[in-house]
């Protein structure tokens, strides 16, 4: 097996967000094992980091700042579980600018 990492980049933590970091945190052998490569969440934007969320993860990824998570070039990854779908969302216009691959 590879040791490869893919990191990757949440936008929310709600109910998909969490479910998505608790599926890839149960299931990180078998996906490697299929994928060629270890996934791993490095950051995560949330309103509130602060708040004691039930996820398999440091809670030292957590951030406010979306933009600079799809921005981040170490991430070759960045999924939107739960995004507000309104014009004045700044991670939704800045979404088509990034040059990575997107999970929607």
């Amino acid at each position: 097996m590879s040791e490869r990492v893919l990191r990757v980049g949440l936008l929310g933590c709600g109910n998909v967000g969490a479910s998505v970091i608790r599926l890839l945190h149960d299931r990180a052998d078998d996906i490697a094992l299929r994928a060629d490569c270890r996934l791993r969440v490095t950051r995560v934007a949330v309103r509130d980091p602060e708040r004691t969320r039930e996820v398999p993860i440091d809670p030292s990824v957590f951030t406010t700042d979306a933009v600079a998570i799809v921005d981040d070039t170490r991430a070759r990854s960045c999924s939107t579980p739960l995004l507000r779908r309104t014009p004045t969302s700044t991670s939704r216009r800045r979404w088509p600018e990034g040059s990575r691959s997107s999970v929607r």
